[in-house]
C-alpha cells in the first residue's frame, strides 16, 4: 500500500488545493492502493520535530519527493515550481511523476526519464517524468 502523507498548518491557503491535486494525481497515475493521510502541524517546535519544510508538504512512502536543499524548516507556507510557474502547491502532474516513480520496480529507477527544466523562484528545476516501465 502507497503511503501519502499531507502535512499543512491551518492558515495554509494551498492544502486543500493540494489535496484535491493528489486526488487527481492517483487517477492520472493509476496507483491503487493508496491511503491518504492529513497531518495538521501546531507548532514551530512540532515543525522541527517532524522537519516540516512548510505547507503544504507532501510525503509519498515518507519521503518529499520536492524537498530541496536550503529548505527551511518551520511554519510556513511552501512555494512549488510548476510547469505553469511558482505556485502553492505541486502540480497535478508532478505529483502523478512523483506517484509512478515511487511505484517504480526498478531499484535504479533508470527507466525514469527526464522532462523539460521549468525557470521559477530563481533557479532552473527539473521537472522528472513517470517511470516507462509500470
Amino acid at each position: 500500500m502507497k503511503s501519502i502523507i499531507l502535512r499543512y498548518f491551518d492558515g495554509c491557503p494551498n492544502w486543500k488545493v493540494a489535496l484535491e491535486r493528489i486526488h487527481e494525481a492517483i487517477e492520472r497515475a493509476e496507483v491503487s492502493d493508496v491511503r491518504i493521510d492529513l497531518k495538521r502541524v501546531e507548532t514551530a517546535a512540532e515543525a522541527e520535530a517532524v522537519h516540516f519544510r512548510g505547507s503544504p508538504s507532501v510525503l509519498i512512502d515518507g519521503q518529499d519527493p520536492f524537498v530541496r536543499d536550503g529548505d527551511p524548516v518551520g511554519l510556513s507556507c511552501r512555494m512549488f515550481v510548476t510547469e505553469d510557474g511558482p505556485q502553492g502547491a505541486s502540480s497535478v502532474s508532478q505529483l502523478s511523476d512523483a506517484l509512478q516513480r515511487a511505484s517504480c520496480p526498478v531499484p535504479d529507477r533508470s527507466c525514469c526519464t527526464p522532462r523539460p527544466t521549468v525557470r521559477g523562484l530563481e533557479e532552473l528545476m527539473t521537472v522528472t517524468g513517470g517511470c516507462r516501465c509500470l
